[in-house]
């Protein structure tokens, strides 16, 4: 599955011009980039900072992005990388000491981050279901789904939720076919390459 999610093209063509195009990028992945930052273990009272270098480093660079030479996601993982490596430099410089996120850097591959950025982004994408399917159902239904994704049967979720275990089979069909829609709809819009 993670080879097929894959950046929209003609998003990327169109930031590098066209301001509402730009505002489109940064709604998928300003968040998500900030998000990385702090995994990474960049302070959050710095975080702003790095996050605004990243977006201007991408915004300039969007014009040399070439998608025949590799996916866009490798890419942002490199432009991530780099100024993490900056920040980390400049504090441990300022700061006159080893900092442990710098030592990662120094040693962890390009292929690890990548790695990681994709896990990462495999959760966000997760949470940002999520979040519209607790829109969309409330109380035991959402409640439901999620003990479903924890491991419990039918009966052990009835027996904790105090409904039968035919609501529990029916909820959990209705919550997950929205979640999986869901999921479906934010992989075709933030991350298939259009043709």
């Amino acid at each position: 599955m993670a080879s097929d999610w894959i950046t929209r093209k003609t998003l990327l063509l169109r930031a590098v011009n066209d301001s509402s195009a730009w505002d489109e990028f940064l709604e998928y992945y300003g968040r998500f980039i900030y998000h990385i930052i702090l995994k990474i273990g960049i302070k959050s009272s710095d975080a702003d900072d790095v996050a605004q270098q990243i977006l201007l480093q991408l915004w300039k660079s969007l014009k040399t992005y070439d998608s025949s030479k590799g996916n866009f996601r490798p890419w942002l993982s490199t432009v991530i990388r780099n100024a993490a490596k900056k920040h980390f430099t400049k504090e441990s410089k300022r700061m006159e000491r080893n900092d442990q996120h710098f030592q990662m850097f120094q040693h962890e591959s390009d292929s690890d981050l990548e790695k990681m950025i994709t896990n990462e982004w495999e959760g966000f994408l997760t949470e940002q279901a999520l979040t519209k399917v607790k829109e969309i159902f409330s109380g035991k239904a959402v409640d439901v789904f999620l003990l479903s994704l924890e491991g419990l049967n039918h009966e052990q979720i009835g027996a904790r939720l105090e409904i039968g275990t035919s609501s529990v089979k029916v909820l959990k069909s209705r919550v997950k076919t929205c979640f999986v829609n869901e999921m479906k709809r934010l992989i075709s819009t933030m991350e298939r390459q259009d043709d």
